[in-house]
């Protein structure tokens, strides 16, 4: 079959994770009982992960028991190509995406009515939207030539598309190759919005300026944009030579592109209400942007990685426990039912997601203050709280392989710092103490 949606296989590799390259493109299975929407129930549309093309509505998806989502029906408007497949000794019909062809799934003739058949699917296969709002695309940045560690995010306006996070200069190849793969181009992009002004998040936003787009940002964060060079000559005492090789440039951006947001603020663009919600705690300067009923929230709803668990990424200079506290519940106060995490990727059990954030940020706060009590100084306090967080995730069940891509993330060095910097300046007691 001709597809419309041509790429080669180095193409295919840079946009997708290894898993979902090996379902997609190599026809894999992911195990049973693991996909993120295997026991999913909210209302929407699942759309192919390898083009963005709609297969599938929420009302079509019922439980079989099967261990993948299963569907009784497709979209009108799929057509997804059925194909016959006779291997591992079997007799199957596959199910293929027409629009770019990859491999979604099979299909079984054991269904429900109306159709009595079953679509069964892999969740890697697969991308969610809430029926009523916008479309999401989600851009690995692949940082350091790691997978999910962080994200851009394109969101679909009727005035062309705007982009949420920009990540490092370092990984603007892959963010344009993210754009294209969305089916636009860099230039189409005349907005982007900014959680915050911290490198990973914002480190080219100036390229997207100097092609004419607005850069949408806290009011404390503007004057960084508009002259990096302290936010630059504080990341190169900390990472010297590896300074142009993590981070990249990051040049200055002119005052009338500078867009300076304040709290519950709403943009519309293209019918898309963006409402900015100043959520302080991981840094001063910090917006979750909310769109309808998700929300794009940087770092402040913490660091999670596919099945992990959520972490708070806590670097100098602006952290502080009680703002931080006060931004989680302002989030669960905001009828949001998804976050988009800028490391990594879309949550969607929001009360549970906010309560072990807010549990682990009071464990890592304590932890802390407990050593220093104990008069123990910086350089000894690096080794021993990297041992500690990587202990407490491996005992979450994560994997070596888990551990580095989580530290690639949120380095845990990083906190110490960030974290003796907040009892110094603030004091206090021990968190959930009287």
């Amino acid at each position: 079959m001709d597809y419309k949606v041509k790429k080669s296989e180095e193409e295919w590799r840079a946009q997708l994770s290894d898993m979902e390259y090996a379902v997609l493109r190599e026809a894999g299975t992911e195990r049973p009982f693991t996909g993120k929407y295997d026991s999913f129930e909210e209302e929407g549309i699942y759309s192919c992960n390898g083009c963005g093309v709609d297969l599938f509505e929420s009302t079509h998806k019922f439980h079989s028991g099967c261990g993948w989502p299963s569907f009784w029906g497709e979209l009108d408007s799929a057509s997804i190509e059925k194909k016959s497949d006779e291997s591992h000794g079997m007799k199957r019909v596959e199910l293929l995406c027409s629009n770019c062809g990859g491999h979604l799934g099979h299909i079984f003739n054991d269904g429900p009515p109306p159709t009595g058949q079953r679509y069964c699917i892999n969740s890697v296969s697969l991308n969610f939207r809430s029926k009523d709002s916008v479309k999401v695309h989600t851009i690995d940045l692949h940082f350091q030539g790691a997978e999910k560690s962080i994200a851009a995010y394109l969101v679909e306006t009727a005035d062309g598309p705007i982009v949420i996070e920009v990540g490092p200069h370092s990984t603007l190849p892959y963010l344009k190759k993210g754009i294209e793969a969305a089916g636009f181009k860099f230039e189409d992009i005349k907005h982007v919005f900014l959680t915050h002004i911290h490198l990973d998040h914002a480190g080219s936003a100036w390229c997207f300026a100097d092609h004419g787009a607005k850069i949408y940002v806290h009011p404390r964060g503007a004057k960084h944009l508009a002259d990096p060079s302290r936010l630059m000559n504080s990341a190169k005492r900390i990472y010297q030579d590896q300074m142009d090789v993590l981070w990249g440039e990051m040049r200055e951006i002119t005052s009338e592109q500078i867009v300076e947001v304040e709290h519950e603020t709403v943009i519309e663009i293209g019918g898309q209400k963006i409402k900015a919600l100043h959520t302080p705690g991981h840094a001063v300067h910090h917006i979750a942007w909310q769109i309808g009923d998700i929300a794009f929230t940087g770092d402040v709803a913490g660091v999670k990685i596919e099945q992990g668990p959520v972490i708070p990424p806590c670097p100098p200079p602006d952290i502080h426990i009680g703002d931080w506290k006060a931004s989680i519940e302002l989030l669960r106060n905001a009828n949001i039912k998804h976050f988009y995490l800028g490391h990594f990727g879309m949550v969607t059990d929001i009360e549970n997601h906010l309560n072990s954030l807010s549990a682990r940020l009071d464990e890592y706060a304590n932890w802390m203050k407990e050593k220093m009590d104990e008069g123990i100084e910086y350089e000894p306090l690096v080794p021993l709280f990297q041992e500690f967080v990587e202990d407490s995730l491996r005992r979450e069940g994560l994997s070596e392989e888990d551990l580095l891509a989580y530290s690639k993330a949120n380095p845990a060095w990083m906190s110490v710092a960030g974290l003796m910097r907040y009892w110094t300046k603030h004091g206090g007691t021990v968190f959930g103490s009287s």
